[in-house]
Formats: structure tokens, C-alpha cells, sequence
């Protein structure tokens, strides 16, 4: 089968964003279109070449380094067909430092994202997501299909449904699980592993999740981590720290310094339903 007679459908993240719940719960439900799971990834382009199917639906969490990290998927499929999901700024990056001290990071959520010098681990540029739209859009050649956490959370169906129109397949309502792939963490064990790991990991506050950060030794703090977080359940919440894990009011400027970016998010997904 030519690859002009086959339809790629990419989901490219955000993380943060369902996506794991997309890819373990919904997307090899889809009927019609065949979902090459996230673990068969790296074979997709084999398993494309095939031809035993005329839809294919893949899925990656693209968050940094998005722009390079698409250029080498369209050196296979140029012809893609690009689907993006977001959360909003502030719900988004908070996910995303809960993330960052769950895998071993120690700065404090004003270190992580600092909206007032962009001196933070994570750049201010990484919340510009109507930049992402654009960046799709001129990687691609075609409007990416844009659709939002929350409108998830308010109205599944509606969402999915949205989804499936757009890749021309279907699915049963009936075999939607309503649980999340992954469990949340409370502020408690966040709190009491940042602080062990303040103490293990003295030399670096750097995100352990960059690309810098050998695998071995990624894997190796991510375990020690790990060893920290699940007891620290039983911990007393009298020993921890009594303010929050994240400032509110850094959270509320976040959302204010990006409400017009959502809003141009909102509206460009608004026409593309009209």
C-alpha cells in the first residue's frame, strides 16, 4: 500500500495533559483506525510500511524541544495529520513541577518557572502554547486539531467524540474506564521528597528530566525518589512544612500572564468547530 493511500493521525502531547490516559485508556478503543501503541513507538515507521491498515493513530508527550523533536517524525510522515491537547497555564505547570520534585527536583516552584527574569529551570516560552499551534501548523502544512483538558474532564464524551469525527473512527461508550492511569500525590509526600532529596542531591537543582542527565543516573535518583515518596504517607503531617508546595499567588499570576495566550487557543479551536 503507498503511503497515499494511508492516513497518519499524531497526537503530540501535551504530557501533563491526559496524555497517558489517552494512551493506555482511550485511543486503542478507537474502531476503524489502527493505534500503535506508545511502547511500539520506535517501530512505527515499520509497522506503517506494512500496509495492513489505511489509518494509523500514534501518540508522543512533545513538551520540550517540541519543534525538533516533530521535524523527526515528519522526515517519515510528512503527511501527517497533527492533534494537540491543552491544560490551562497555571493547572498545567503546577502537573508539571509536582512532576519535577516527584522525579527528584529541589527548587522551589519559583525557581522552576520564573515569569518575572525567565531565569527558571523551565522557560516562560514553554507555556506559550498558541506558539505551538502555529508551530504545527507550519510544520505540518494543515490547522492541527486542538482540544483542551478541561473540556475532557467537563464533558468526555463530547470530547472523544470530537476526536473520533476527526479521524473518522468510532467507539464504544461502554468500554471507557472513568479512572486515571496515574495516581496523584499529595503535597505531604512532595514536600517530604523534595526535602530528602535537597539533602541527597546537594550539587544540582537542575530538572532531572533533562536530556543532560544521564539515563543510568536519571534512573538511578528517580528510584531513590520513589523510596522516599511512598512512605512518606505515613508521616505525621505535624513534621512537614505547614505552607503549601505552591504558592497560590504564583499560580494566579501565571494564569493572568497567559490569559490572552488562552484565550487565542480557545478561539482558534472555537472556528475550527464551527
Amino acid at each position: 500500500m503507498s503511503d497515499s493511500n494511508v492516513k497518519i493521525y499524531f497526537h503530540v502531547g501535551l504530557g501533563k495533559a491526559a496524555s497517558t490516559y489517552l494512551q493506555h485508556s482511550v485511543f486503542p478503543i478507537f474502531q476503524d483506525i489502527h493505534y500503535i501503541h506508545r511502547n511500539r513507538y520506535r517501530s512505527s515507521t515499520k509497522i506503517i510500511a506494512r500496509g495492513e491498515y489505511t489509518k494509523y493513530l500514534l501518540s508522543r508527550e512533545f513538551t520540550r524541544g517540541f519543534e525538533n523533536k516533530l521535524s523527526k517524525f515528519l522526515d517519515r510522515h510528512p503527511d501527517a495529520y497533527p492533534i494537540i491537547v491543552f491544560r490551562r497555564h497555571d493547572e498545567w505547570i503546577a502537573s508539571q513541577y509536582r512532576r519535577y520534585v516527584k522525579n527528584g527536583g529541589t527548587a522551589e516552584f519559583e525557581g522552576f518557572i520564573d515569569i518575572d527574569n525567565n531565569k527558571g529551570i523551565w522557560s516562560k516560552s514553554e507555556l506559550e502554547f498558541y506558539a505551538r499551534i502555529e508551530t504545527l501548523e507550519r510544520c505540518f502544512g494543515r490547522p492541527p486539531l486542538v482540544l483542551f483538558y478541561e473540556d475532557m474532564r467537563e464533558d468526555a464524551f463530547t470530547f472523544f467524540d470530537t476526536l473520533a469525527r476527526y479521524m473518522g473512527a468510532n467507539y464504544d461508550r461502554n468500554q471507557l474506564p472513568t479512572r486515571a492511569v496515574h495516581k496523584s500525590y499529595t503535597d505531604k509526600q512532595l514536600h517530604v521528597t523534595r526535602g530528602f532529596c535537597r539533602w541527597l542531591f546537594k550539587s544540582s537543582t537542575r530538572n532531572p528530566q533533562d536530556a543532560h542527565v544521564g539515563w543510568a543516573r536519571k534512573r538511578l535518583r528517580m528510584l531513590g525518589c520513589y523510596c522516599i515518596l511512598y512512605p512518606a504517607a505515613a508521616i505525621p503531617e505535624s513534621w512537614t512544612p505547614k505552607q503549601p508546595l505552591i504558592n497560590s499567588e504564583s499560580l494566579t499570576r501565571i494564569r493572568k500572564t497567559y490569559t490572552d495566550d488562552w484565550k487565542k487557543c480557545r478561539e482558534y479551536a472555537r472556528c475550527q468547530n464551527l
